[in-house]
């Protein structure tokens, strides 16, 4: 149906765009830093994701200190990746592509 289709599509700029401008809640901060936590948690038990990190570990050392790193998570405040968000991004030059037929 394209009015869903476009429907859909302005949706998901205006989602964009808004986080873009940093108008996001510290609530909805906390649920991505929760998605983060469980994602890795639920990956990090798998055995093609334990394969893929060991044949990495091997065949490409890092010196990722992945303590510091789920520390700088924690630590960051919501004004920092607010701030952060507001830097790195610019409402209005995001483009969404869609693919497929609507028949």
């Amino acid at each position: 149906n394209k009015d869903v289709l476009s429907r859909g599509h302005s949706l998901t700029m205006k989602l964009l765009n808004e986080f873009a401008a940093g108008r996001f809640t510290a609530e909805e901060l906390e649920v991505a830093r929760n998605s983060m936590r469980n994602s890795f948690a639920t990956y990090g038990t798998t055995n093609s994701f334990l394969q893929r990190a060991a044949t990495n570990a091997l065949l490409q050392p890092s010196t990722t200190d992945f303590s510091k790193y789920w520390r700088t998570v924690e630590a960051c405040s919501y004004k920092d990746i607010q701030q952060l968000v507001r830097g790195s991004l610019k409402p209005g030059a995001f483009a969404v592509a869609t693919a497929g037929t609507l028949s």
